[in-house]
């Protein structure tokens, strides 16, 4: 962040430290205790215009929203009185008296006072109530009374003018309705620390709140989502990281010290004698003050916030992410609005460069008050900062941070109907495979020595070592051995009659008789309306339970869900060492239960064509079913191969062993050309040969083959999560692991594409791509977004082409256990399980949850989208499978 000190208010002035007002075009402070001060940013080294009219001293000033007039509110003990700047100008200029409407007397000490959004209103927090002001005449609305401590911030809410939200001493924050005079929510104490910081989203009805313990706390205000919690940053920690890594960056390049090499990294250790101790001292970081910012793309014909007056504020917003700036006692951090990333950092602590000081330094080191606007001429930012220990007010000028520019003109209201792709376009935009170079959609040729080009052509085995003999065949044409001839020397012989049919009809059982619904020709009404069928991308999401059912007699967790891509069958891992499958919709009985393993089965899924499916376990093994078959067609036990399963000799070989540990992660890769397997840190590619084919007497012995392609190891010492697309041609593979980083994998080069580093605060146990559906279409961009999870985290959205999250869902509870993810077809919404027994959908489009589904009676664990229709199954901890539809 490029930080500028420009000018200095005179320490004669504000001796009460009162909060002054910032515009982003003008500031006010008060020079004496009953005078007001206006400078103008453009001109910080003119004459203040000086507004007289108080006899008591000034409390509280703010400025209102709209540019003409431009109107400054400012309270004290005796008047409450609304000015108009431009018309105060022209007469003071002109040496007249300048004055103001009066529009409240004694109320008492105003703390705070604040316009609505087309500065009709003025609302005043006089200690625990709040006074309705209009802003043209002497007047009082409504006395607001609910807090059981002083008000001390209060805010119009920019998409409902009449909505009010007031914080208060008492910990905790009201939403009022002006117009019907009523309290619309009262919220708990939500903190042991004050709230001192409030701000209103122009893009989003939201509200972020801070508090001195470093907490920025967002609430949405849309209606009927009942006033929910967002999100949560804790902005001291975020300081305490940021200076840390600046500090190991300094190291670094240090000259002095002794260089320390562990396993966990490698530093430099500077002289003890070098330490600053001044620069090591801590001190809280109470958020002072927080404002939300935004970019514009036309600064020069168009204003870019709605607080300065224009409609056409909302396309370009929609442009980039807003910025939150959040200001604390000792630093300033600017963040992306959606996903909470760190764009920029000053700290306070260093000194400044100074225009006004001929090009000197300025130290603020510790704030006590502060306010942050935004110049609406060009993107930057104008701070008011005030010090701790001395009497001095500093005018810095800052530099907005990008958060993310969409590069290509496109529109986009168009693009919320493929929220995914806008989302993609929004934060990376450029190509198609982004500047990265990495696109999900297979975009470029295979390489000559890609792992993808290889293939298992199975040969025919030889049954036994013992030479064949070749059986001579006899002609009459030819003159035989005398030696070598048939035992009947006549050309035909007579049958006996056993291979004709009977003279008398017996009774004959029916063996063998076809099902009607197992004939690949002939399908049922329902099967043949639903290859016909479009999913519906205007669908509301899923939320009436339709069919609930325990997948066995006794409570069983579902650890995985997965539809077939034909969407008939949705199966099932299970804890009890079996998988399951059921016809949709799930209210018919279980189709089929594969027992083999001897383990938890952790993963399933389904190949392309939906007719098998591939099942790993703790016992060390992965299989392969048919769906018409109670034996697995193939098996992964060792690690190389199995090319000599069935000769009588086996060998020992060290590089064929078992696996070490158990394979968490299984699934078909490159349209069922390949089978993906996880195990431990290692991400292994197989090639195989299917062969339904088996020996009467040795049925154990299985003709299907697999052979190792290629393995990768990953930084971390497990792969808790893996993720990859099988319905069309990809090359990459997302891999998350213990160490918190997600690896993304180019099977096409065979190297380590990108990681992402420290991507949750815990191991991410969840990693989920937009698959999309062969019954949805979505644009080949959206297909890059993908989702990641960790218990006491959120769940992020990720761009695979800047490997930057573009999103932060929060809402649902998941402290423990695995919950799974599932993308809608559609690309509008996102399912997850939660602990507190419900399923939660997310809309992508609005940044939190739309719906809650409610009739699991224990952990929701795993979530997945019919591909077809509008419908959702869920999975629970107590071995039960609900599917839900939409109203």
């Amino acid at each position: 962040m490029t930080a500028t000190h420009r000018y200095s208010v005179p320490r004669d002035y504000n001796k009460d430290r009162i909060e002054p007002a910032n515009d982003g075009v003008y500031f006010a402070v008060p020079t004496k205790k009953t005078d007001i001060g206006i400078w103008s940013f453009q001109s910080l080294q003119s004459e203040p215009l000086i507004l007289t009219g108080h006899r008591q001293p000034i409390t509280s000033i703010c400025f209102g929203f709209n540019t003409n007039p431009k109107l400054l509110c400012s309270a004290a003990g005796d008047y409450v009185i609304v000015w108009n700047i431009h018309t105060a100008r022209e007469k003071y200029t002109r040496g007249d008296r300048v004055t103001g409407q009066i529009v409240g007397t004694t109320l008492g000490q105003v703390q705070f006072c604040c316009f609505n959004v087309d500065d009709s209103l003025v609302a005043a927090c006089v200690g625990e109530k709040v006074f309705i002001l209009t802003s043209n005449f002497q007047s009082v609305i409504a006395e607001l009374e609910g807090h059981n401590g002083p008000v001390t911030r209060a805010e119009f809410c920019p998409h409902y003018t009449s909505t009010l939200v007031t914080i208060s001493d008492d910990r905790t924050f009201k939403v009022w309705d002006t117009r019907i005079l009523s309290l619309v929510y009262e919220s708990a104490i939500i903190t042991s620390s004050s709230l001192i910081s409030l701000a209103m989203n122009w893009s989003s009805p939201h509200v972020t709140i801070g508090s001195t313990d470093g907490i920025l706390r967002t609430y949405d205000l849309t209606d009927g989502n009942n006033f929910r919690s967002l999100y949560q940053v804790d902005v001291s920690k975020a300081v305490s990281k940021q200076r840390e890594r600046i500090a190991n960056l300094k190291s670094k390049t240090d000259e002095k010290g002794t260089m320390t090499v562990t396993k966990r990294g490698t530093w430099k250790k500077s002289n003890s004698k070098d330490v600053d101790f001044e620069t090591t001292t801590e001190q809280g970081q109470a958020v002072l003050c927080v404002c939300f910012s935004y970019h514009s793309t036309h600064v020069e014909t168009t204003e870019m916030a709605p607080q300065f007056g224009k409609s056409t504020a909302n396309d370009l917003l929609a442009s980039r992410p807003p910025v939150l700036v959040v200001v604390t006692t000792g630093a300033i951090l600017q963040l992306n609005a959606k996903n909470l990333e760190i764009l920029d950092f000053t700290d306070m602590h260093d000194p400044l460069q100074g225009i006004d000081l001929d090009g000197g330094l300025k130290c603020i080191n510790t704030a006590e008050i502060a306010t942050i606007a935004q110049s609406p001429s060009v993107p930057d930012l104008w701070a008011l900062l005030g010090t701790m220990f001395d009497n001095e007010l500093n005018v810095v000028q800052l530099e907005l941070a990008d958060s993310g520019l969409c590069k290509r003109n496109t529109d986009f209201n168009s693009s919320l109907t493929h929220v995914i792709s806008g989302l993609v376009d929004l934060e990376a935009g450029g190509d198609e495979d982004g500047e990265s170079g990495l696109c999900v959609v297979a975009v470029k040729p295979l390489c000559e020595k890609s792992p993808l080009k290889s293939e298992l052509i199975q040969s025919k085995p030889e049954t036994s070592k013992t030479k064949t003999v070749k059986t001579p065949s006899y002609d009459k044409r030819k003159k035989s051995d005398p030696m070598n001839q048939a035992l009947t020397f006549k050309t035909k012989v007579k049958s006996s009659g056993y291979t004709q049919a009977p003279r008398t009809t017996m009774f004959k059982p029916q063996i063998n008789k076809p099902m009607k619904s197992t004939s690949p020709l002939k399908k049922s009404s329902s099967e043949a309306k639903l290859f016909n069928l479009e999913y519906p991308l205007d669908s509301a999401p899923p939320t009436e339970l339709q069919d609930r059912i325990s997948v066995a007699e006794r409570p069983i967790p579902v650890n995985r869900l997965s539809f077939s891509d034909d969407g008939h069958s949705v199966a099932c891992a299970l804890a009890n060492k079996t998988a399951s499958i059921f016809k949709f919709p799930i209210g018919q009985n279980v189709s089929r239960v594969y027992v083999g393993h001897n383990g938890n089965v952790n993963s399933l899924a389904w190949n392309h064509s939906s007719s098998m499916i591939i099942t790993s376990s703790d016992d060390k093994t992965a299989s392969i079913w048919t769906k018409g078959s109670s034996e697995p067609l193939l098996k992964f036990e060792t690690f190389s191969d199995n090319m000599s399963v069935n000769k009588e000799q086996v060998k020992t070989d060290k590089n064929n062993a078992s696996f070490p540990r158990e394979v968490r992660h299984g699934q078909f890769f490159y349209m069922d050309k390949f089978v993906l397997l996880t195990c431990g840190s290692s991400l292994h590619l197989y090639k195989y040969y299917l062969d339904s084919a088996r020996d009467e007497i040795k049925r154990y012995l299985t003709k299907s083959r697999y052979k190792l392609v290629q393995s990768w190891v990953t930084q971390s010492q497990t792969i808790t999560s893996m993720a990859a697309i099988n319905a069309f041609h990809s090359h990459f593979v997302i891999c998350a692991g213990s160490n918190r980083d997600i690896e993304v994998f180019d099977l096409n080069q065979g190297v380590l594409a990108t990681t992402i580093h420290d991507t949750h605060t815990r191991p991410v146990h969840s990693v989920c791509l937009n698959k999309g559906s062969s019954f949805a279409s979505q644009p080949s961009s959206a297909y890059n977004i993908f989702a990641s999870a960790a218990a006491a985290d959120c769940i992020k959205l990720w761009d695979l082409r800047s490997q930057r999250c573009v999103q932060r869902l929060e809402g649902h509870m998941n402290q423990a256990h695995a919950c799974g993810l599932a993308f809608s077809p559609c690309g509008k919404y996102l399912a997850t399980g939660s602990e507190d027994r419900l399923a939660y959908i997310f809309d992508l489009r609005a940044g939190t949850y739309c719906s809650r589904l409610r009739g699991s009676t224990d952990v929701v664990t795993d979530v997945t989208f019919h591909p077809a229709r509008p419908t959702l199954v869920c999975g629970s901890l107590d071995g039960r499978v609900m599917s839900f539809v939409p109203e």
